[in-house]
């Protein structure tokens, strides 16, 4: 049951990520780290830890259960197009990134709970869906498409 130490950094960033501020949350320290300034560098036993980290595009600090809270109040999905729905505040923007960060669907300007990125093509790979939100908080979600 030996740790080791590891290393979570950006080796280069494409497109719309070079001007976005990029975070990495690790929930089991509670440290937000800015992943455009250094790597983040840490230690884990042996083990498998899902839900240990989140990739962030903002460091604001909000209690669990508020970010919790918004965070749920945001559902994704994909059929025959990448769907969102809020239930509590209206959408501003959609953007969808590939896993190299690549921006591949983007839509602006919403002002609705609901919308669909129709344009995406599926690629039967994991895609990230940043849905800004009318009150400026943002959720990151993962979705298979």
């Amino acid at each position: 049951n030996l740790e080791t130490t590891y290393t979570i950094s950006i080796d280069a960033m494409e497109g719309v990520l070079k001007q976005q501020n990029v975070y990495l949350e690790d929930r089991q320290l509670n440290v937000i780290h800015d992943l455009k300034t250094a790597g983040y560098v840490f230690s884990s036993p042996v083990g498998e830890f899902n839900d240990r980290f989140v990739l962030r595009f903002t460091n604001a600090t909000l209690s669990n259960g508020d970010w919790e809270a918004v965070a749920n109040s945001v559902l994704i999905y994909a059929d025959k197009g990448i769907n969102v729905a809020s239930s509590s505040e209206q959408i501003k923007a959609v953007t969808v990134y590939d896993v190299s960060g690549r921006v591949i669907a983007e839509k602006k300007n919403i002002s609705e709970k609901t919308t669909v990125l129709s344009n995406v093509r599926p690629v039967q790979n994991t895609l990230i869906v940043k849905v800004t939100l009318e009150n400026g908080r943002v959720i990151t979600k993962k979705v298979i498409y």
